[in-house]
């Protein structure tokens, strides 16, 4: 890896060696209904935007710390016209879409 990353342990192993009683069970809907409402984000990072390119289908993602920082993000992308962008904070997750991308009819 490069010098400038950060590298994390990964503890995989012990979660796969561990029995299964040490795991409360739960149906595929309990699972999902988690997975879809419990999203948590560490009390350091304001919101992430995922930018898709409408031209060329290239995902973007950035992660910030300040306000201000997504905000200019939010604002260059937005001025380009060519983004589909996914806004997720600790308490919601917002798509925006381009008038010409979005198909449904008001």
């Amino acid at each position: 890896m490069s010098g400038n990353r950060k590298e994390f342990p990964n503890n995989w192993s012990a979660i796969e060696e561990a029995p299964s009683e040490y795991f409360d069970s739960c149906t595929w809907e309990e699972f999902v209904l988690f997975k879809l409402n419990g999203w948590e984000l560490p009390s350091s990072v304001q919101c992430i935007i995922r930018a898709e390119n409408n031209v060329t289908g290239v995902v973007t993602e950035h992660c910030y710390q300040r306000p201000h920082a997504a905000q200019d993000r939010l604002i260059k992308y937005l001025s380009t016209g060519q983004h589909t962008l996914t806004i997720c904070n600790s308490d919601a997750i917002h798509l925006l879409k381009t008038k010409d991308n979005d198909s449904d009819t008001d």
